[in-house]
Protein backbone atom coordinates (compact mmCIF):
# COMPACT_ATOMS: atom_id res chain seq x y z
CA UNK A 1 0.00 0.00 0.00
CA UNK A 2 1.63 3.38 -0.69
CA UNK A 3 1.35 6.54 1.47
CA UNK A 4 -0.47 9.34 0.21
CA UNK A 5 0.06 13.06 0.40
CA UNK A 6 -3.57 13.37 2.13
CA UNK A 7 -2.66 10.70 4.69
CA UNK A 8 0.14 12.74 5.87
CA UNK A 9 -1.95 15.78 5.81
CA UNK A 10 -4.29 13.63 8.50
CA UNK A 11 -1.93 12.44 10.04
CA UNK A 12 -0.28 16.07 10.86
CA UNK A 13 -3.62 16.43 12.84
CA UNK A 14 -3.29 14.47 15.15
CA UNK A 15 -0.09 16.33 16.11
CA UNK A 16 0.53 19.76 18.18
CA UNK A 17 1.06 22.36 15.98
CA UNK A 18 4.64 23.39 17.29
CA UNK A 19 5.46 19.54 17.74
CA UNK A 20 8.72 18.02 15.91
CA UNK A 21 6.19 15.66 14.46
CA UNK A 22 4.61 18.29 12.75
CA UNK A 23 8.04 19.49 11.54
CA UNK A 24 8.33 16.24 10.08
CA UNK A 25 5.80 16.24 8.12
CA UNK A 26 5.76 19.35 6.46
CA UNK A 27 8.89 18.48 5.96
CA UNK A 28 7.47 15.33 4.33
CA UNK A 29 4.98 16.93 2.15
CA UNK A 30 7.48 18.99 0.56
CA UNK A 31 10.20 16.30 -0.15
CA UNK A 32 8.38 14.40 -2.83
CA UNK A 33 5.25 13.00 -4.47
CA UNK A 34 5.92 9.79 -2.76
CA UNK A 35 5.67 10.13 1.01
CA UNK A 36 7.79 6.84 1.77
CA UNK A 37 10.62 8.20 -0.36
CA UNK A 38 11.24 10.98 1.86
CA UNK A 39 11.42 7.99 5.17
CA UNK A 40 13.41 6.50 3.35
CA UNK A 41 15.97 8.68 2.52
CA UNK A 42 15.76 9.73 6.02
CA UNK A 43 16.20 7.20 7.99
CA UNK A 44 19.30 5.55 5.17
CA UNK A 45 21.06 8.78 4.89
CA UNK A 46 20.54 10.87 7.17
CA UNK A 47 19.89 14.54 8.25
CA UNK A 48 23.87 15.06 7.90
CA UNK A 49 23.68 14.47 4.29
CA UNK A 50 21.62 18.17 4.16
CA UNK A 51 18.59 16.64 2.67
CA UNK A 52 16.55 18.19 4.93
CA UNK A 53 16.34 21.80 4.40
CA UNK A 54 15.39 23.28 8.19
CA UNK A 55 18.14 21.40 9.33
CA UNK A 56 21.08 22.40 6.89
CA UNK A 57 22.88 24.74 8.94
CA UNK A 58 24.22 24.87 11.68
CA UNK A 59 22.09 27.84 13.01
CA UNK A 60 19.04 26.26 11.89
CA UNK A 61 20.12 23.05 13.85
CA UNK A 62 20.27 25.00 17.17
CA UNK A 63 17.69 26.62 16.88
CA UNK A 64 15.44 23.34 16.15
CA UNK A 65 17.64 22.35 19.60
CA UNK A 66 16.88 25.22 21.72
CA UNK A 67 12.91 25.43 20.57
CA UNK A 68 12.18 21.49 21.35
CA UNK A 69 15.20 21.47 23.80
CA UNK A 70 13.14 19.79 26.89
CA UNK A 71 11.45 16.95 24.26
CA UNK A 72 14.61 16.10 22.89
CA UNK A 73 16.42 15.45 26.04
CA UNK A 74 13.20 12.90 26.78
CA UNK A 75 13.88 11.59 23.74
CA UNK A 76 17.71 11.15 24.09
CA UNK A 77 16.95 9.49 27.79
CA UNK A 78 14.59 6.80 26.08
CA UNK A 79 17.09 6.44 23.62
CA UNK A 80 19.23 4.99 26.34
CA UNK A 81 16.92 3.38 28.80
CA UNK A 82 15.25 1.23 25.66
CA UNK A 83 18.70 0.27 24.38
CA UNK A 84 21.44 0.87 26.25
CA UNK A 85 23.44 3.12 24.45
CA UNK A 86 23.88 6.98 24.47
CA UNK A 87 23.26 8.75 21.78
CA UNK A 88 26.51 9.20 19.93
CA UNK A 89 27.44 13.29 19.18
CA UNK A 90 30.74 15.00 18.01
CA UNK A 91 31.85 17.91 18.60
CA UNK A 92 28.31 19.89 18.10
CA UNK A 93 26.04 18.35 20.41
CA UNK A 94 23.19 20.77 19.43
CA UNK A 95 23.73 20.37 15.92
CA UNK A 96 23.68 16.14 16.66
CA UNK A 97 21.27 16.16 18.59
CA UNK A 98 18.53 18.16 16.57
CA UNK A 99 19.33 15.67 13.90
CA UNK A 100 18.91 12.56 16.18
CA UNK A 101 15.51 14.14 17.10
CA UNK A 102 14.46 14.60 13.56
CA UNK A 103 15.38 11.36 12.55
CA UNK A 104 14.19 9.34 15.63
CA UNK A 105 10.75 10.98 14.89
CA UNK A 106 10.81 10.33 11.29
CA UNK A 107 11.44 6.51 12.45
CA UNK A 108 8.15 6.32 14.86
CA UNK A 109 6.13 8.03 12.26
CA UNK A 110 7.34 5.78 9.82
CA UNK A 111 6.63 3.02 11.70
CA UNK A 112 3.08 4.54 12.46
CA UNK A 113 2.83 4.19 8.63
CA UNK A 114 3.90 0.77 8.11
CA UNK A 115 6.74 1.86 5.94
CA UNK A 116 9.81 -0.28 5.43
CA UNK A 117 12.96 1.53 5.58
Amino acid sequence: MSITKKQIKNLKKQYPRNSIERRVLNECLKYSDEPEDFFKDVLTYGCSDGIIGILTYTEDTHKFFDKYYGVIMDMVEDYRDNTGYFVNTGWDIKNDLAWFAFEEVSRQLANELGIDY
